[in-house]
């Protein structure tokens, strides 16, 4: 059984795959990023939420939309960077940007809203 961390960064990765319209798969590359960022921040808030900005920024714009993966979204420094620049308002019902159809799914999972 993989473990919840690895189930949470796989989560991650089908979000950006689907927002993006990508189709990166779980290699030992991808996870290692994306638990490590799950691991600074307090759940995978922080990592959907710069996905999302990434993807509305990004994804228009034919130079910019190559970068719409892990390597570049979740590197330590840039993945801060872009933290950082998120606004401060959450959408009140974040567990959908993560997959779930409800707070209760999300929360079964060990998900829980960021601070």
């Amino acid at each position: 059984a993989e473990s919840a961390e690895a189930e949470i960064a796989i989560k991650v990765l089908e979000h950006l795959n689907r927002a993006a319209g990508r189709s990166f798969r779980p290699a030992q590359a991808h996870m290692r990023l994306i638990t490590a960022r799950l691991r600074e921040c307090s759940g995978p808030a922080d990592l959907i939420a710069v996905i999302d900005a990434k993807v509305a920024a990004w994804k228009d714009d034919p130079k910019m939309s190559e970068y719409l993966r892990p390597e570049t979204l979740f590197s330590a420094t840039k993945f801060a960077s872009y933290v950082g620049s998120l606004p401060k308002r959450r959408r009140s019902e974040w567990w959908l940007s993560m997959g779930y159809g409800s707070l209760a799914d999300a929360q079964r999972d060990g998900v829980a809203e960021p601070a």
